[in-house]
């Protein structure tokens, strides 16, 4: 959040912090995505930490398996075809594919590979100046906005964030969903949580292109077992999300269905209704 305000030019992201001092503090629960975004939040409104209940994105969606099935047809995706280094999002300067691409170059001095980029934006004439600059031209695709992604990851031999700052980094969850290996810049927000410290993914500084070099071609030469990385997406899944907004919603939804509902006591206010953010 406090990354998010110093990075906007917007007067509206400016006057956020002190709107959320405001609020904030009226709400009977408040809920965050992450833990990191939760202690930002904690630090932003001056709020108790204890006071925020962290639930994760419910990313890992039960037909996510099928969707990653459906076919995609691109010369980068042939079976003979070299390893595809995958990144999906905004071509802004927040992604930061900039830093992606310098990797790029200096992995492809090492070894043979491909690097695709999935969605459009402000910043794709200077990235494809930039891939030809580098020489890279053959082996970088800029396929635009591309509706289901999920047939993309599953067939990546890597997929990479190279974000400055993060909110969940939801691509980097799909990819453990998948079993795919992840790299990711260690930005503010929540990659570092996502990859477990690095349990799950290498975690590099942000704009660091040769770290970053490093990272992709650690994880191709030696790509970890996908059932390990399928593991940690399990707290992204939506039966672990779902029965965490019930808690707080409607404490008494897991009471047997055999015992009566709790009756409202004389001096309740039937008026009286939660404020939830």
């Amino acid at each position: 959040l406090s990354a998010k305000v110093a990075f906007s030019k917007r007067r509206s992201a400016r006057a956020f912090p002190a709107l959320v001092r405001a609020s904030y503090p009226l709400a009977d629960e408040i809920v965050s995505v992450t833990d990191a975004v939760a202690d930002d939040l904690a630090d932003l409104a001056n709020l108790p930490r204890e006071s925020i209940t962290t639930i994760y994105n419910p990313v890992v969606r039960p037909e996510l398996a099928s969707l990653s099935q459906e076919p995609v047809s691109h010369p980068y995706l042939e079976p003979d075809a070299p390893p595809l280094v995958l990144a999906l999002g905004r071509l802004s300067s927040v992604k930061d594919f900039a830093t992606l691409v310098r990797a790029f170059a200096r992995l492809r001095k090492r070894r043979s590979a491909h690097l695709m980029i999935l969605g459009e934006g402000s910043k794709r004439a200077e990235l494809e100046r930039l891939v030809e600059e580098l020489g890279i031209v053959p082996d970088v695709a800029l396929l635009g906005f591309v509706s289901n992604p999920y047939p993309y990851i599953a067939r990546a031999a890597a997929v990479a964030v190279t974000s400055r700052h993060e909110g969940v980094a939801n691509v980097l969850c799909e990819a453990l969903a998948l079993g795919r290996p992840a790299v990711s810049t260690d930005c503010p927000g929540g990659p570092r949580e996502v990859l477990s410290d690095g349990l799950y993914g290498p975690l590099v500084p942000v704009g660091d292109d040769a770290a970053l070099a490093l990272a992709l071609e650690r994880v191709l030469d030696d790509p970890p077992d996908p059932e390990h990385q399928r593991k940690g997406a399990e707290r992204f899944h939506t039966d672990r999300a779902i029965p965490a907004y019930l808690d707080l919603l409607t404490p008494d939804w897991r009471a047997p269905a055999s015992e009566p509902a709790c009756e409202p006591s004389a001096g309740a206010d039937a008026s009286d209704t939660r404020r939830r953010v």
